[in-house]
This record gives structure tokens, sequence and C-alpha cells, in this order.
């Protein structure tokens, strides 16, 4: 199954529909923004508070926003100096170790008790781009919120498809390993970066939703944001994407190579077009006894991939190998 895709909505006057997925912010007063995404098919509710904030109070928001139909995002970030999780004496630091994650991994599970039978709601909190950001995903504690909710949320930020991706496998390896579903719930092309929104669309963003396709623990992505007005650093690309070419990708976009119900039958009418993959993903294809459903992809000049019939195809450059990642 594809992912749903959308948008993450920040503001209680943003009107928007017709998305798959949509993501909106719950300030502390918990108010339900009316007009943007209440049509998605996943929805998230990201329940911000500074801190640990109080466990009943984060539970009373989870159990409300299932009734309504929505995923929890409890808490954004920890990590991010501005979160207020830090320890005593870096509160001026964005870090990530593995005494953060498990004060917060403690506070997470907290949550997950009081929530009760809604916990199945609830994201594990991604934490950023950080120096330690892999040490969230690792720790004893960390990997219990994750079985017990087998949810997680992943932030990614690149200018590149490959930067997408990279960012993306290792919460996928443990999500294949745990049997736990990605919510790439935040993804941009990294704020203060300046980048040509139509090209970014074009050469990142679509490679990087097609690959998600062939990933079956993805089930959303969320681009940030639909309009960012206040954002709380320089940039130098607005990351306000309404009415550009991401809107555009994000409404029209399909995943490629979908099988008919009869594609023999199907082909009669529409054969299927040529497609040119390189040797080494062409000789991946033969050992798996699979054929191209796509032309091979060029990601920067390392990287390229390519869809077959199976599964999804990964050259590496640099390791001069070419990689099966299958669909099932």
């Amino acid at each position: 199954m594809s992912p749903e895709v959308g948008f993450n909505f920040l503001n209680r006057d943003d009107e928007a529909s017709g998305f798959g997925a949509a993501l909106v912010l719950v300030d502390e007063w918990g108010f339900y923004p009316q007009k943007a995404g209440n049509d998605a098919r996943v929805k998230i509710a990201r329940l911000m508070g500074r801190g640990p904030v109080g466990v009943e109070k984060i539970a009373a928001w989870v159990r409300f926003w299932k009734s309504k139909g929505y995923l929890c995002q409890v808490a954004c970030e920890p990590g991010a100096r501005v979160e207020g999780w830090n320890a005593p004496g870096r509160e001026h630091e964005d870090y990530v170790d593995a005494e953060l994650v498990d004060r917060h991994a403690d506070w997470f599970l907290k949550v997950c008790d009081a929530a009760g039978d809604a916990a199945d709601a609830i994201l594990y909190t991604p934490f950023p781009g950080v120096p330690g950001r892999g040490v969230a995903l690792a720790t004893t504690k960390a990997r219990e919120c994750i079985k017990r909710t087998r949810k997680i949320a992943a932030h990614l930020y690149a200018p590149t498809a490959r930067g997408l991706i990279e960012q993306l496998e290792p919460f996928l390896a443990v999500a294949d390993e745990l049997g736990a579903e990605v919510h790439a719930n935040e993804v941009n092309f990294a704020a203060g970066l300046e980048v040509d929104v139509g090209a970014w669309a074009r050469d990142a963003l679509k490679p990087f939703l097609d690959y998600c396709s062939f990933r079956e623990r993805v089930k959303s992505v969320e681009v940030f944001a639909w309009d960012w007005r206040n954002a709380d650093s320089h940039l130098k690309t607005p990351l306000t994407f309404k009415g550009t070419a991401v809107e555009t990708l994000l409404r029209e976009w399909k995943a490629p190579g979908k099988p008919t119900e009869n594609p023999q039958e199907a082909n009669k009418e529409h054969p299927m077009p040529e497609f040119t993959v390189g040797p080494g993903v062409a000789a991946k294809m033969k050992e798996q006894g699979d054929k191209p459903l796509s032309s091979e992809q060029y990601v920067g000049d390392k990287m390229s991939f390519a869809f077959g019939d199976k599964g999804v195809y990964v050259y590496s450059k640099d390791a001069n190998r070419t990689y099966f990642l299958p669909a099932r």
C-alpha cells in the first residue's frame, strides 16, 4: 500500500482539503483546527508542550484526538533546545544522548499507561537532526516505546532524494525488526538553505515518495509546511509550500508501478512502456527473476534506484553494488 501524502498545517485559519495525509498542530490550550486536513485518510495531531508536560493532561489529549480519528505525536523533538527537555547545564545545546532518550522514554511510557486503550494511537516521538540522534532508536527503553505503540515518527531534512532516503533508512530498519509503521511526518529540504523549490519537488521529493511507495512500513509522508508564518530561524527559502510545485506534486502524485488486477489483459490495450536501467540493476533484476517498472533514476552522482515488479533496486557507486529491497 502506498503512503498517504500531505502537509503539516500550523495555523488555526489554514484552509486546505484533498490531501491523503495531514498533521495539525495542537497548542497548550488544545484548540481543534476545523479547517485543514479533516478529510485526510491519515491524520496526526501534534500535541505541543514544552518539556515533560503532565502525564494525565497529555493522556487526556490522546484520548480526545483518537476519538476524532487522529494519531498523536506527543512532544516534539526532544533534544532541540527550544523543547525544554535538556539536562541542567545544557539548556542552550541541541543534542541527543542516552540519558535524555531514556528520560523521555520513561515519560512516554507513563503517557501510554495513562492513555489506556488509546495508547495505540501514539507515535514514538522523533529526535531532530542533531548530534547523537541515532541513540534515540537504540536504547533498550527507546525500543520498549516502539514495541509499545508500533508507530514511529521520523523528521527528515535534506535537499536531495538521497539525503532523505539515507535519513529514513535507520527508522525503517528498526520498524522492520520490531514490526512498527513509520510516519515521515516532517519532511523538507532543511531550514536555512537556499533552494529552488520546483527543482526540489521534482528531483528530491518525488523520487523520495516513489521510494517510500515500495517500503510498506511507510504509512504517511507530511511535508513541513503548508504555511509557516512565524519561522523560528532565518530562512533563505521559505518553508511555506502552498501554491508551489510541492503542493501540485502532493495533490497529483501516484505511486509508480502499481499492478492491475489482471495485468495480462491490461497490457493487451496498454502495452508496458520500455524502461531503461543500467547493467548493475539489470543484473540484479535478472537474479530476482524481475522486470523493470521504471527507468533507473539517479540521485546525485553516487546513487540510483529503479522499481521492479517485486521491489526496489538501489545502486551505490561507492560500494559498486546493487541492493534489492522487496516490496513485501
